[in-house]
């Protein structure tokens, strides 16, 4: 049973472009400067990095948010609260300021409203806020290792956080890396504690149950911890759980090589290749022994891989097949040209039961693809004058490999979906899915995933199992891998579930060029969808470090935290 299941009646087989939307930067995407300069170069070169520490740091969120407010720890450590007013314009306020952290990146995650989590290496501190935005209590945990926060959620007065701590096994020197593990635990506080500012220190015993080779690569609260990990996390036995002195937090002064990656058990082979144009589909299927049966119906077809039930119809009297015979070998190929009924549908996949074999897609289709995305055509009632300039955004968006014959299949994260379950002070249980799955996007709010399926990006709201059960399909982004496959710099891709709205975002930079976020809008028709491009990170705002989403009565807004500014975009 696949995981993620398309529903045929959400696709755009017949999908062509997305046309240009106009945005205006200045009410589009309006900024603010900080108080004080953010930053993500917190470790020094003396901290010994794996890569897969290195990766999760290259797209650690470093912004929080929850209904109208938002926080971040700044470049000194202080931790920075903002709230939109009514015209979605922030104001600052500074609430406390943190022991400089060498571990690990300050982590923050909204428990409420009122209520934040921020971390600086073992120290976990709960923050509650007053409605003019000045520190109400300041409670502070000793954790007794440093940490990174990844979910947060409240029930009552309960704060439930999910962390993980890194440990490292053996001796390291310049020329051999540790090796680098992760471990995972639930962190439980009471919210109604009776504290003041600042006063005293509790330390808290964490039960660290679950060890993985990856760190998360997304988590939430759904009744249990969903989790999205490049790995699965398995239980820690007793005997396997290590003393606190065998935990290692080095900050080592001599310099140590990278990690090698781990290699990849290489796919198995797909049972077809298949291609097709507007007209017909071709398939080439591999079979040994004798010449196999071929049968071609308007709705099936039955060869080597038996009889299936077709995506679509086609025209029996006119599709045709070729055997063709390996030499000295026992093995042998049909090549099938299926005739579509209807001429210019674009089919997800042969068969209706999908196996997972992807289209191989020519060069020449994908330069046509390419060419269509390129055209511009001014819409009944776009204003004229400064709107077409900015088609010049979309030819840097256009940039394209034209030896990579598959150039999406790069796009999105590989992740295995986990769901973990405490029962009690004691027990726990976690499942995890059998088969892996690219992620394209990962939810502002709420929980959601949009897959990778062919070119297209599929919305997926998940069960009361997320790790077993079928997820629902609830809507579909038509070809925003191959979109996102020409993005260079992209650091963030998110959306909103419930408009089906995906947001990608530049890493840009203090010193090198401008990073753009390019919106892409729900389809209009069959053909069609919209496309918005702002400016949004780089030169003087300074590099992306962080998105989130706020609400603001009935308007929802996204806000792209800078190193030097803070980016409202609403759209």
């Amino acid at each position: 049973m696949s995981l993620f299941p398309p529903d045929r009646a959400l696709l755009f087989p017949q999908f062509e472009t997305y046309r240009l939307r106009p945005l205006d930067p200045a009410q589009a995407a309006p900024s603010y400067a900080l108080p004080s300069p953010a930053t993500q170069s917190r470790a020094g070169h003396d901290v010994a990095l794996s890569f897969n520490e290195v990766r999760s740091r290259i797209a650690w969120d470093h912004v929080a948010t929850a209904g109208r407010r938002g926080i971040y720890v700044d470049g000194d450590w202080a931790v920075v609260v903002f709230e939109l007013d009514d015209n979605l314009v922030p104001r600052f306020a500074q609430l406390a300021q943190l022991k400089r952290g060498k571990a690990e990146y300050p982590s923050v995650l909204a428990l409420t409203t009122s209520t934040w989590a921020v971390t600086s290496d073992a120290l976990l501190h709960i923050l509650r806020l007053s409605p003019s935005l000045t520190l109400d209590s300041i409670q502070t945990y000793d954790l007794g290792s440093p940490v990174l926060l990844h979910a947060a959620h409240a029930d009552g007065d309960i704060g439930r956080l999910l962390a993980t701590r890194t440990t490292r096994d053996g001796e390291g020197s310049r020329y051999k890396a540790r090796k680098t593990a992760f471990e995972m635990a639930e962190v439980v506080v009471d919210l109604a504690a009776d504290v003041g500012k600042g006063k005293g220190r509790e330390a808290i015993e964490v039960r660290w149950e679950l060890r993985g080779g990856d760190l998360p690569v997304h988590a939430s609260w759904d009744g249990g911890w969903l989790v999205l990990a490049g790995e699965p996390f398995e239980e820690i036995t007793p005997e396997e759980a290590p003393d606190a002195a065998d935990v290692h937090i080095d900050v080592d002064p001599a310099p140590v090589a990278t990690t090698a990656v781990e290699s990849v058990e290489a796919d198995a082979p797909k049972p077809y290749r298949w291609t097709q144009d507007s007209t017909s589909l071709n398939l080439t299927i591999t079979f040994t022994g004798e010449r196999p049966r071929i049968s071609i119906t308007s709705t099936t077809l039955t060869s080597p891989l038996g009889a299936l039930e077709l995506w679509a119809e086609v025209d029996p009297a006119l599709s045709t097949w070729t055997f063709s015979d390996a030499a000295g070998s026992d093995a042998g190929t049909v090549v099938l040209d299926l005739a579509k009924a209807d001429e210019g549908t674009r089919w997800p996949s042969v068969f209706v039961d999908d196996d997972d074999v992807p289209e191989t897609l020519t060069p020449e289709l994908l330069a046509a693809v390419r060419d269509s995305f390129q055209v511009r055509t001014r819409d009944a009632g776009e204003p004229d004058g400064a709107v077409l300039a900015m088609p010049a955004l979309m030819r840097e968006e256009m940039e394209f490999d034209d030896d990579d014959d598959d150039a999406e299949a790069g796009v999105g994260r590989e992740v295995v979906v986990g769901f973990w379950r405490r029962d009690g002070a004691s027990s726990s249980s976690i499942e995890w899915a059998k088969q892996a799955v690219t992620a394209l996007s990962l939810p502002l709010e709420g929980q959601s995933i949009v897959v990778k399926s062919g070119v297209d990006g599929l919305h997926f709201a998940p069960p009361a199992t997320p790790a077993t059960a079928a997820w629902t399909h609830t809507a579909t982004s038509p070809a925003l891998a191959f979109v996102l496959s020409s993005k260079r710099d992209v650091r963030a891709v998110r959306h909103l579930a419930g408009e089906a709205k995906v947001v990608a975002l530049d890493a840009g930079s203090l010193s090198f060029g401008t990073g753009n976020a390019y919106v892409y809008y729900p389809p209009r028709d069959k053909t069609e969808a919209s496309q918005g491009v702002v400016p949004v990170s780089g030169a003087d705002r300074g590099g992306l470090l962080g998105v989130g989403v706020v609400s603001v009565g009935s308007r929802t807004a996204v806000v792209a935290l800078c190193e030097r500014e803070l980016v409202v975009l609403d759209i």
